[in-house]
């Protein structure tokens, strides 16, 4: 550049603009870096404004050059010096200005870079703000967002301090289950690997991870030393790892460090709202924090003793600390199922209500305290809210495998949302594969959804891959019973009783099961033990009123109904006292995709409550619509299906007779007979719709050979000493 050229920019103020406007333009920038990503503005906003600085640079020197800003105004240059104008840009005052903003850029600029906490640095890298170190590296893919957190190794001496290990584990797993995006396997799953040396691909494989992360704790009176790793499934290389030597009550901070750093390590994205959900403070008392790791050991496999001794340690974390919100949806979570799997307790189910909209108050962002107050909803009020609030907690927890179970297993009892409950507790699977409360209800959504061969083998394989878990022998012994093997299934439930003596509400509805045998006198005597025990629990008066109908007595059936009683058990005793219009109640609310004309499609897993309703449409009067339901109900018969995948062998006998065609129900009770079928033959015995194909004359011929070998397995099962 000439002497005369770089003389006349000065004169012209040019290079005085040119660097006014760097400064400006660099504290622009580092302002908008800064304050934007506090308000959750896009990324682009801030490359937008990079973008426009450095597109007006060169119009901004093009005009210094021909203008000059002077005290009477903007002049061209030639007007200026012919004036003989000062300019507005010369001068102390403005070199002192540009001094002034060169300090604060570089002080904004030290402050970001070096000034940071390490929790700072750490949201920087969960935010993924551009960096050297970002630019080298491939961007994350949906296959690489996914963990499975193992638990931690306890090297304490104390082996009492088992459950504070997994604890860590348990609230570093629930933390990383809020991160949207990022798959992260259950605790069920990942604990069964617990003291297990296996190699981390079938870990990673067993689990549907990329990464696992895993570590040791060392306790020492109140000192604690904590290790962890994030370790790539693929190839056992370490992504991130780290050593915290803290005393106790630092272990709250430990948790938040280690949750947001694997974040960053794995390069997930996060919103700020989202990474301040990650972080929210759990509780201060680590005496309270015990108290609540102890019960959550005690709730995976839903056993009621358990589940008593786990509310115990919720309440005692609560006494410790009120504002413990994970505390009260624990013992919440613990009240509902041991209604569901116990006994009745208004008091409990109250205090679970109580329990969990204090949750919500403490933290309403809680999606694991939205799941809670979905479940009692659904069974108790308000259903109206269940859905949304299901949708919130997954919303807020994408990752938490209860919300998915728990709303799988309501839209099942929702008609025509069999696709919809699959869909939910195959995302519940996915995230909790060894889980086998999981797997359970998987199976029975599977079958509800027609997927036959596949519930049979999820339900098969329970109770020999999770012998540890109760229900399993349950599972176990409602398929016996199906098979027509009554030996195989009363000795399921005498382990099952072995395994949770304190188990009420499913062991007492098993009673009618002896009834599919034609073993009604036993069946009777179940009954009857179970109401001695607890006369006034619901479930006892459903098995009782079952029993009255098979027994012909509807009418004592309909004084034992209640609300919550099975539908379609309200349904069939109301038909069989003829009262028509109240049992139409009841279907138009649980059963209108069956109600619309001209008549649906039927599934095969829809084909029992399809025949309910086509007899209820029946003898409503709506005979046109009765009778195109049914034939809808024998067009839907299962082609090359072996006949012990169907839960009731006599759907198309009673379709038939129902249509008037005796003859051609007679034949169709011969041929399943043939095919070896011979239980459920109360349904056709104590049905009083039925009584016309009762009183057939070959009826009584044709299903000797099916009581014969009920009567057998009766027998064998007496023989056994299993009554």
């Amino acid at each position: 550049m000439s002497r005369s050229l770089l003389a006349e920019l000065q004169r012209r103020n040019v290079l005085r603009v040119a660097a006014t406007y760097a400064v400006v333009a660099w504290l622009l920038i580092q302002i908008s870096a800064t304050v934007l990503p506090m308000f959750g503005a896009p990324a682009w906003i801030a490359r937008a404004v990079v973008v426009v600085l450095v597109l007006a640079f060169v119009p901004l020197l093009v005009l210094s050059w021909a203008f000059e800003l002077t005290p009477q105004g903007l002049k061209t240059q030639a007007e200026a010096d012919a004036a003989g104008l000062p300019s507005r840009l010369g001068g102390s005052r403005v070199n002192v200005a540009i001094g002034i903003l060169l300090v604060l850029a570089l002080g904004l600029f030290a402050m970001g870079r070096y000034s940071a906490t390490p929790d700072t640095v750490a949201s920087d890298a969960v935010t993924r703000v551009a960096s050297v170190d970002d630019a080298k590296k491939e961007p994350v893919t949906p296959e690489d967002a996914s963990i499975g957190v193992l638990p931690f190794v306890n090297m304490s001496a104390d082996k009492d301090n088992e459950y504070f290990s997994d604890g860590l584990s348990e609230t570093l797993l629930n933390m990383l289950a809020q991160v949207p995006d990022l798959k992260v396997a259950g605790r069920t799953s990942s604990f069964a690997f617990k003291g297990k040396n296996e190699d981390l691909r079938k870990i990673g494989g067993a689990l549907g991870v990329a990464n696992v992360l895993e570590g040791s704790v060392q306790r020492v009176g109140e000192t604690v030393r904590i290790t962890a790793q994030l370790i790539a499934v693929s190839d056992g290389t370490h992504r991130w790892s780290k050593s915290y030597d803290r005393k106790l009550d630092d272990v709250f901070k430990i948790q938040d460090e280690i949750a947001t750093e694997v974040v960053g390590a794995l390069r997930v994205a996060m919103l700020p709202q989202a990474r301040a959900r990650l972080t929210l403070k759990r509780t201060d008392n680590v005496a309270a924090y015990e108290e609540y790791l102890q019960g959550v050991a005690l709730m995976p496999r839903r056993k009621v003793s358990e589940m008593r001794e786990a509310a115990k340690h919720f309440e005692r974390a609560i006494e410790m600390d009120p504002g413990f919100a994970r505390a009260y949806v624990g013992a919440a979570d613990s009240y509902l199922l041991l209604e569901q799997y116990g006994r009745h307790d208004a008091e409990l189910v109250a205090r679970a209500k109580r329990h969990v909209e204090r949750a919500l108050e403490i933290a309403p962002d809680l999606g694991d305290a939205h799941a809670t107050l979905a479940f009692f909803l659904a069974s108790t009020e308000n259903r109206e809210r269940v859905e949304p609030e299901f949708k919130r907690a997954i919303e807020l927890a994408p990752s938490y495998a209860t919300a998915f179970l728990w709303y799988g297993a309501h839209l099942r009892s929702k008609p025509g949302r069999s696709a919809e409950s699959l869909s939910m507790l195959q995302r519940a699977a996915s995230l909790e594969p060894l889980s086998p409360i999981v797997q359970s209800n998987l199976g029975t959504s599977q079958h509800n959804a027609g997927l036959i061969a596949e519930s049979r083998a999820t339900m098969d394989s329970l109770a020999t891959r999770f012998p540890d878990f109760p229900a399993g022998h349950l599972y176990a012994a409602i398929h016996a019973r199906h098979r027509g093997d009554l030996v195989g299934a009363l000795r399921a439930l005498r382990d099952y009783e072995a395994a949770d003596p304190e188990s009420f509400q499913f062991r007492v509805l098993d009673c009618i099961g002896l009834y599919q045998f034609g073993a009604g006198a036993r069946a009777e005597e179940c009954v009857a033990r179970f109401a001695l025990a607890a006369p006034h629990e619901r479930r006892v008066k459903e098995a009782q009123a079952w029993s009255a109908l098979v027994s012909g007595d509807a009418a004592q059936a309909a004084t034992l109904m209640h609300p919550r009683m099975a539908p379609e058990l309200q349904i069939l005793i109301l038909l069989n006292l003829g009262r028509a219009p109240d049992a139409m109640a009841i279907a138009r609310e649980r059963f209108s995709d069956l109600l619309i004309t001209p008549a649906p499609q039927v599934r095969a897993n829809q084909r029992e409550d399809a025949l309910l309703i086509g007899s209820l449409l029946l003898q409503a009067g709506q005979k046109q619509a009765g009778r195109a339901l049914l034939h809808r109900v024998l067009e839907a018969s299962p082609r090359g299906v072996s006949i012990d995948e169907l839960e009731s062998p006599w759907v198309d006998a009673t379709a038939h007779s129902l249509l008037g065609s005796r003859d051609e129900a007679i034949a169709d009770l011969a041929r399943t007979i043939a095919q070896g079928r011979f239980t459920h033959l109360h349904q056709l015995d104590g049905d009083l719709i039925l009584s016309g194909l009762r009183n057939h004359p070959r009826y009584e011929a044709t299903v000797a050979p099916a009581r014969a070998k009920a009567a057998e397995q009766v027998r064998l099962a007496e023989a056994a000493g299993l009554f």
